[in-house]
Parts: structure tokens; sequence; C-alpha cells
């Protein structure tokens, strides 16, 4: 399955480091989201968290969130009208 346009990869950073695919991340993810989930997350667990392991948290978030929704409407399928 393609993924649809928004979660196209696209060039995140200009560093260039790690591996090729390291700096790509899905269009909904903007770099002032990147950057916000840095502080936030920096913060909370007293320690610096870099730019690609912020990228996995928000796409965990998604895939949990995608999880719910997809609980959700199943739920509410089964249940009588």
């Amino acid at each position: 399955m393609t993924p649809s346009r928004s979660e196209q990869p696209t060039q995140l950073g200009t560093s260039g480091a790690g591996p090729p695919d390291a700096n790509l991340h899905p269009k909904w993810m903007t770099q002032e989201l990147i950057e916000q989930t840095i502080r936030v997350w920096s913060l909370s667990l007293c320690r610096e968290v870099k730019e690609a392991e912020a990228v996995d948290m928000l796409n965990n978030v998604r895939r949990l969130g995608a999880f719910g929704r997809r609980k959700a409407e199943r739920r509410d399928a089964n249940s009588p009208h």
C-alpha cells in the first residue's frame, strides 16, 4: 500500500548525519512540532532528546491514536443501533 500524500517523507534538518533515511519524516510532522517535542520531552526526561528520537515519539503517538480509532470504530460497528 502506498502512503498517502501527507505521509510521504520529506527531508528533515540539514545536517545529513546518520543513515540516509534518518532525516526523513512525514509531511504532517513539521519542524516546529519536532522542536516542541524535543523541548517538552527533554525537560520531562532530564536529558537531551535527539531529533530522530522525537520523530519516533511522534510516529508512535500517531500509531497509538490510529489503533484507538480503529478499535472504537469496530466497537461502534458491533454495537446495536
